[in-house]
Parts: C-alpha cells; sequence; structure tokens
C-alpha cells in the first residue's frame, strides 16, 4: 500500500506589518494608516483636491428650472439669465442691483455672496427670499450654490 503525501506551505500575511511585494513601503494597517510614516491611505492620493465636484452646469441647471419664470424672460430685478453664458456673466463678480454693496456671487465666499443670502432668505436688504412666491429650493440645492462659489465660482 502506498501513501501519498501532500506538504502546503502556510501563508500568513499580517495588513499591519507586511510589505508591499517589491517595495519598500509599508501598507497601511486596518484604520488605513501607514505604520513608517504615521499618515492615512487614501483611495485618491493623486487625485486634484481642489478639483470641484460642482461646476456652473449643475447651478444653471436649478436656475433654469427653479429660476426662470423670473429671470430668463423677464429679467426682474435686472437679472437675466436666459442662458448659460449670460447667467454667468449676470452673477460672478457683479454687484447686486437690489442691494448696495452687496456682490452677486464672490468667487471662493458663499457665505458673503448676495445669491446665497437671497436664496436662504437672508439678504437683510428689501430683497425677498427667492424665488419669489415659489417653494424655497432645498437644502442641497442650496448646497450646490455654495460648492460651486465656494470652490472658485469657475465657469467650466
Amino acid at each position: 500500500m502506498k501513501v501519498l503525501v501532500f506538504v502546503l506551505p502556510l501563508i500568513s500575511i499580517s495588513c499591519s506589518s507586511a510589505t508591499a511585494v517589491g517595495t519598500d513601503a509599508a501598507m497601511p494597517d486596518e484604520a488605513g494608516v501607514t505604520p513608517d510614516t504615521g499618515t492615512e491611505a487614501t483611495e485618491d492620493a493623486g487625485a486634484d483636491a481642489t478639483q470641484p465636484t460642482v461646476n456652473f452646469a449643475d447651478v444653471y441647471a436649478i436656475i433654469s428650472s427653479k429660476c426662470g419664470a423670473c429671470h430668463t424672460t423677464n429679467g426682474n430685478g435686472g437679472l437675466r439669465m436666459n442662458t448659460e453664458d449670460s447667467a454667468y456673466t449676470a452673477l460672478v463678480g457683479v454687484a447686486s442691483a437690489e442691494c448696495d454693496g452687496e456682490t452677486r456671487v464672490i468667487k471662493g465666499d458663499a457665505a458673503n455672496s448676495m445669491v446665497v443670502k437671497t436664496l436662504k432668505g437672508t439678504a437683510g436688504c428689501s430683497v425677498p427670499r427667492m424665488p419669489k412666491s415659489r417653494t424655497a429650493l432645498s437644502a442641497a440645492e442650496i448646497a450646490t450654490f455654495e460648492s460651486w462659489i465656494n470652490a472658485g465660482a469657475e465657469r467650466r
């Protein structure tokens, strides 16, 4: 009678102390911290952190659906936004026609941009919450404006 014996090697890898094969770089542990540097590992380490997640096309989609009745065909309040180009030109860096000393969109500063104050109903001058006499924008829609402005209010 013949007995065959197979020997299989046991492999044990510990994520907290293993190194990547062929490199000297340490692997991150369960918390995502690399032991030798103490820095947290990220999936998008090479991604551009300044890349805005919201662009003006996202903002204009809200403008055209929620503000269009008054600000596309009529141009109420001196603000006519019938195209994406005209909306951008009428908003960014432009003084408010309704409130002295206010700017409609201040690049990088949503909190002080008249558009955000108006959408929230906190303008503090004669301008009511917008859209006037219509349902207020949702928190997510206002956040879209804020994100775009805080990221630099670029046209792209």
